[in-house]
């Protein structure tokens, strides 16, 4: 042990490395959890920024969790897996960032409360039209002081979205969790024709709109266009989902464009959704980002030599 070199590394690097293992991976950070109790301690936050719940059963684990953290005298309501996960002077849904929810039901309430800190959200449609329905709830979580309010903007991907997706919006139910800080949308999945799909008046700091070009096509033209002219939007962007498409993407986006500059267009690359997704919120480059040099390419090849 005298003359291992480590020893000798700062502090300072050697907590650096880890960090950068810890963010690079989660199966590298798991392993980084078993080193020691400094190390685990160290890397833990890394470990739950990015949670993946790709079940209902996984998303009742994770709720269970959550509450043994908050509540860890009230065993009775915990299941096996979350108690093997008791992470004494430890919260890990404050270190939540990035969160994928499938099944989650009625309960993705409880799961966005306690998850303060997200900042992109993939979650199914029956989930995203539960927190439009349901009041806000904040008596599930006991500690004290209060849980603190969302300071950043939300993305959020709708995964199997249809003409449904903003239904309660329309019957006037929606409620606080996602009428405020809510800036950027992408539904995942194709919409049926619908003059109301479209309507993205409660969601009044809404910047980015993504959506299927077969949706967009699919929607009446002045609903589209009251979409393009809506003045906080900065982009309205249009999927393609392969090669058949390009040429009436770049149809719809030439017509667009004479009047409405915040029309983009992006391919969908060959990765499936929650790949693209994890992709993006691990540091890659995001829909919006492919979207800007998509369309400069696209606008550039149909100039006039």
């Amino acid at each position: 042990m005298e003359n291992n070199p480590f020893m000798k590394f700062p502090p300072e690097v050697v907590w650096h490395i880890f960090e950068h293992a810890a963010r690079s991976s989660t199966s590298t950070c798991k392993t980084l959890c078993l080193v020691n109790s400094w190390c685990r301690q160290l890397v833990l936050p890394y470990l739950f920024s990015t949670v993946i719940l790709p079940t209902e059963a996984a998303v009742k684990d994770f709720r269970s969790m959550i509450f043994l953290q908050a509540n860890p005298n009230d065993d009775p309501t915990a299941t096996r897996v979350s108690q093997r996960l008791r992470l004494p002077d430890f919260a890990p849904s404050e270190h939540v960032q990035n969160l994928w929810m499938e099944e989650a039901h009625s309960g993705v309430q409880k799961v966005m409360e306690s998850c303060y800190n997200a900042e992109h959200v993939a979650m199914d449609q029956e989930s995203f039209l539960h927190l439009m329905y349901m009041p806000l709830v904040r008596s599930y979580f006991t500690p004290e002081p209060s849980r603190p309010e969302r300071s950043h903007p939300l993305q959020v991907v709708v995964i199997d979205s249809d003409s449904r997706w903003n239904r309660a919006s329309r019957q006037g139910r929606l409620q606080g969790l996602l009428s405020t800080g809510l800036s950027h949308i992408r539904l995942a999945s194709p919409m049926a024709r619908d003059s109301d799909a479209l309507d993205i008046a409660p969601f009044p700091q809404l910047t980015h709109f993504a959506m299927p070009l077969s949706s967009c096509l699919a929607q009446d033209p002045d609903v589209v266009s009251r979409l393009l002219q809506n003045p906080t939007l900065k982009m309205v962007v249009c999927v393609i989902s392969g090669a058949n498409e390009r040429e009436l993407a770049r149809v719809w986006c030439r017509d667009v464009r004479r009047g409405c500059t915040n029309a983009y267009l992006v391919e969908s690359s060959g990765l499936d959704l929650q790949e693209q997704w994890e992709a993006e919120v691990r540091g890659g480059k995001t829909i919006w980002e492919k979207a800007l040099e998509y369309t400069r390419r696209v606008l550039e090849a149909d100039e006039p030599a």
